[in-house]
């Protein structure tokens, strides 16, 4: 179930549960994407936009009533990153500052989740993207019996785009919170003789047995001691040094105070235990990419005239196994009809000239975000540098006179097959590689084809990383992405930022060693700053080029400079290797 990223009247189903119980009760039961954040395209607005709608508020109003996991597999029209928006970042960070019936109100709504002995109540608006604020009490019932909060009088306030939760005859542990200005009323039973230790504004009564606490929500701390020894746990995660206040519930004398499983000094009074969680800021040496040991490689071969392609299979299929589209060439040039399905397509034909060859038309297609170029033996003819919104192509190249044997190269960037995002549309039989062509002055059949993308196509070599992890590369099809590439015959190269002084595919690697302090959680991540643009006819465009980066074989960040938005790409410990030696490939196109 998917919601858009708005907030339409009438967007929330609630009739999920009942289905649930009708249909199949007694199996697992999933709600597949009930967003939280929201996909975006190539060439979107990025993910920070999702966070406008699709952030705290939206988690506090859905998913007290749905407890779910969220994403990490992307998608074909998106790029490399899925980190959706959501509150917690594709790097584990924080990505924000977050932390009817029962109420006689049609305002609201309420949903109750009765158990055996502890009950939860959640209440929200009813029109879920209302933004009002509105007053109400709720009667909950309990084991003393139906009682109505607050007791002590006046209201509760549920504001804008919010929820609520209430639980009844709960045990062990209490944790309370809510918004600034908010009225709040807290009953505990078994304890008396409550006291206010520190600070002031709680009101303390007894009522059918229970203490009740009632007060507004302030900065300023208050203390209040039951002598039944009640423990309160206050939880929180550090980036920095930070108080502790332990409040109730301390045995007095404490004998000892552990933080992170590290003893700490504390201070004991008044029945509040106070400490100090110290943060020791890691000293973090990471390589300077710039100043590492660059070798590089052409990756791109298969335009000189002695390239060798007789291992190559020959596109001489005269029928497709795909039911979507009808060939329009005398044989399949569908890449899955050869068994690749994932990466770079590579596309050769050998044909010798008549001098009539004076253009090509050619129709390729490779998913939201591809490209494509040509060339003629080694003289490149043109491209197509992709956009969001173009999943296939079609041009007419001008060709320069030759003679004698000549080769049409053709690298399709294929961005991998579609899925079906619709019922009943075979989105994920859309084609990838070349459509249809047309060489001048012969006819079709006259045009034979071979092709190659991943090693092995279906029957890949490398079942650690997967079958999406390789294209059809020169570099990707030697295996010189991997850990152990014979590097040491390579040319030396001041790096990736020196970019190509012709149309073609680079081969970038290095080496470098990491060694980060035990004990942190720090994320890495690779940034492409280079802004680099191209002016032209159509006015100052960004500089299209392409980029993938291998990370100890990983292929972690497919990078499209003139389409975007992703140029930053995380990559977790596992991956990098954070006590030793890492092993960086980069493609460059």
């Amino acid at each position: 179930m998917l919601l858009l990223t708005s907030t339409p009247d009438g967007g929330l189903p609630t009739n999920y549960l009942n289905d649930y119980i009708n249909q199949s009760s007694s199996t697992p039961y999933s709600l597949v994407e009930f967003q939280g954040g929201s996909f975006d395209p190539w060439g979107g607005p990025g993910f920070e936009k999702c966070l406008a709608l699709l952030g705290l508020e939206f988690e506090r109003v859905f998913y007290k009533n749905d407890f779910s996991f969220g994403g990490n597999l992307g998608h074909p029209r998106g790029y490399t990153s899925y980190d959706y928006g959501a509150v917690i970042t594709e790097e584990r960070l924080n990505n924000s500052n977050a932390n009817g019936s029962y109420t006689g109100n049609d305002a609201l709504a309420t949903t109750a989740l009765l158990g055996n002995v502890t009950n939860f109540f959640v209440i929200r608006h009813g029109a879920y993207n209302a933004l009002d604020t509105t007053k109400y009490t709720i009667t909950l019932p309990t084991s003393m019996g139906n009682i109505t909060i607050p007791q002590l009088g006046s209201s509760l306030s549920l504001h804008s785009r919010d929820s609520k939760m209430y639980i009844t005859d709960y045990d062990a542990v209490l944790v309370v919170y809510s918004g600034p200005g908010e009225t709040n009323e807290l009953a505990v039973t078994g304890c008396s003789n409550a006291k206010l230790t520190e600070g002031e504004g709680v009101e303390i009564a007894n009522k059918n047995g229970a203490t009740v606490l009632k007060f507004d929500t302030s900065s300023t701390q208050r203390v209040v001691s039951f002598s039944s020894g009640l423990r309160i746990h206050i939880v929180n995660h550090l980036n920095a040094t930070s108080a502790l206040n332990i409040i109730g519930g301390a045995p007095e004398p404490l004998g000892k105070l552990t933080f992170n499983s590290k003893q700490v000094s504390f201070r004991q009074g008044g029945g509040v235990v106070t400490a100090t969680a110290d943060y020791m800021k890691p000293s973090i040496n990471i390589s300077d990419l710039s100043s590492c040991n660059w070798k590089v490689l052409d990756s791109l071969p298969e335009i000189k005239a002695d390239y060798d392609d007789s291992a190559w299979p020959n596109a001489d299929l005269t029928y497709s196994n795909n039911t979507a589209r009808d060939l329009t060439t005398p044989t399949s040039l569908y890449a899955s009809d050869y068994g690749f399905n994932t990466g770079n397509l590579i596309y050769r034909s050998h044909f010798t000239c008549k001098g009539k060859e004076s253009s090509l038309y050619l129709a390729t297609q490779g998913g939201s975000a591809f490209g494509h170029s040509v060339w003629l033996n080694d003289m490149f003819i043109g491209s197509f540098d992709g956009a969001d919104l173009y999943e296939n192509w079609n041009a007419t190249y001008k060709l320069p006179a030759t003679s004698g044997d000549a080769v049409l190269t053709v690298l399709v960037d294929n961005m991998d097959l579609d899925e079906n995002f619709k019922a009943g549309v075979s989105e994920m039989k859309h084609p990838r590689g070349i459509l249809d062509y047309s060489l001048s002055g012969y006819e079709k059949s006259e045009i034979k084809w071979k092709l190659t993308s991943n090693l092995g196509g279906e029957d890949y070599q490398d079942r650690a990383r997967g079958p999406l992890n390789e294209g059809g590369l020169y570099a990707e099809r030697q295996g010189y992405h991997l850990p152990g590439a014979p590097t040491d015959s390579w040319k030396s190269s001041s790096g990736p930022t020196k970019g190509l002084t012709a149309a073609g595919v680079a081969f970038y690697a290095t080496t470098f060693d990491l060694n980060m302090p035990e004990g942190y959680d720090i994320p890495l991540s690779f940034s492409f700053s280079n802004t680099s643009t191209t002016t032209s006819e159509n006015g100052t465009l960004a500089t299209a080029y392409r980029a993938q980066i291998y990370v100890n074989g990983y292929q972690f960040g497919k990078y499209v400079h003139n389409i975007g938005p992703q140029d930053a790409f995380p990559v977790p410990e596992g991956i990098f290797n954070y006590h030793s030696s890492n092993y960086v490939a980069r493609s460059y196109a």
